[in-house]
């Protein structure tokens, strides 16, 4: 069987007509978007237990096999789901995957793959208690119609609303898991027993944990970096993992860092794309750095210009470099709008490993010392997240650390 994108996660009994319309509709846009084939007998782009085990298969055996597997794990949330012993061990299976740290709370830090979608409103859960502080800190936030979709779940858009709220919603969710995709968690080596496996919805205890190690807490573990370059035939890009080159010092030097980079043209008309990703990951407490090579700031500046002028006036705590271009640090600096002059941190640097590498770390801890210094965090994140919504961030930070 090949590996599954996608798990569906769901109460049995409360699948209907307009569950399946989703899970069809999902696995179509990530079949089209990933390249894959979307006939039904190939669960690449989605799998769920009703549509992708055949007769006369192991149900269980499959089932979890899938969850060992699968890059993601799309949960339903009703207040039924939270009720489901089988819902509480796949999404069990996911949380060991991620090898998350439980606090004496019962929240959880470092989840990964965990994507859940409000089929009933919020206030239908919160109606009930829910969702439980294990799944507090794990979310998906629409971006067009977000107030919305809280107020109405995705079953009552897709019955009642103009089919344009339901596709946007959806394009959401599709464009979030496809980021999602590339921090996926590890596989396991073998599917789980599934009569070991503890229900996640009920109260753990302290102790329960896969056995994390402990790692060094001095610095953000969660680093995303985008860069933005124009390399010309023949030229070497900043984004070769060549030897001594700058990702090969960063990843030796500051081993706890999940680092991800993402090479982006200049090119681009539309830098709204980008803008949505960073305000995504601003809401997981991945920190950001936008990179800009003097490359691609010189064959198109205007387009480099708008997209750090509108860098500026995001509401997620960004660190950028241009490299190197000081003139244009110093005018950007001076349009940074007051409301997010504590948010946004620019930087000048030369195109030299170890010195990209300093304002990588740089960037990263200020970035980090402002999110955890910044008494509003736990109360309006950036990007209009709920305290509920917004995870704690992993590691300290405090001034004067070093990397």
């Amino acid at each position: 069987m090949p590996i599954p994108r996608l798990v569906l996660s769901y109460v049995r009994s409360e699948r209907d007509s307009f569950l399946d319309r989703f899970y069809q509709d999902l696995r179509k846009e990530i079949a089209l978007r990933e390249g894959l084939d979307n006939s039904d007998d190939n669960s690449e782009p989605g799998f769920r237990d009703t549509d992708s085990i055949s007769g006369g298969s192991n149900f269980r055996e499959e089932l979890a096999k899938a969850l060992a597997e699968s890059w993601t794990c799309v949960c339903v949330y009703t207040p039924n789901y939270f009720k489901r012993e089988a819902c509480g061990k796949e999404f069990q299976i996911f949380l060991d995957r991620s090898m998350v740290k439980y606090a004496p709370d019962g929240t959880v830090t470092g989840a990964k793959g965990i994507l859940p979608v409000l089929w009933v409103s919020m206030e239908d859960l919160k109606r009930n208690g829910l969702p439980p502080k294990i799944a507090a800190g794990i979310n998906f936030r629409a971006r067009k119609h977000h107030v919305r979709y809280e107020k109405d779940g995705l079953r009552q858009i897709l019955r009642r609303s103009p089919r344009t709220t339901y596709v946007d919603i959806l394009d959401d969710i599709v464009s979030d898991l496809i980021v999602r995709f590339k921090d996926r968690p590890a596989p396991l080596s073998e599917p789980p027993e599934y009569a070991t496996v503890k229900n996640a919805f009920e109260q753990h205890s302290v102790d329960y944990s896969p056995g994390v190690p402990e790692t060094s807490p001095a610095g953000p573990r969660n680093v995303q970096v985008f860069l933005i370059e124009n390399s010309q035939p023949g030229q070497q890009s900043l984004a070769d993992e060549t030897e001594n080159s700058w990702r090969e010092i960063l990843a030796s030097s500051c081993a706890e860092i999940q680092l991800i980079v993402d090479v982006l043209s200049p090119s681009m008309q539309d830098s709204e794309e980008l803008l949505n990703r960073i305000a995504d990951l601003a809401c997981r407490n991945v920190v950001v750095v936008v990179m800009v090579a003097s490359s691609a700031a010189a064959t198109d500046g205007a387009t480099i210009q708008g997209l750090l002028n509108s860098l500026t006036t995001s509401d997620s705590y960004i660190g950028a470099i241009l490299l190197p271009s000081p003139d244009g640090v110093s005018q950007l600096e001076a349009k940074i709008p007051t409301a997010n002059v504590d948010r946004i941190f620019l930087k000048a640097t030369r195109e030299d490993p170890a010195a990209i590498v300093a304002g990588i770390k740089d960037l990263a801890m200020q970035v980090i010392c402002r999110i955890v210094k910044d008494a509003e965090v736990h109360q309006h994140p950036p990007g209009g997240a709920t305290s509920s919504e917004r995870p704690k961030i992993q590691g300290t930070a405090k001034e004067g650390n070093s990397w």
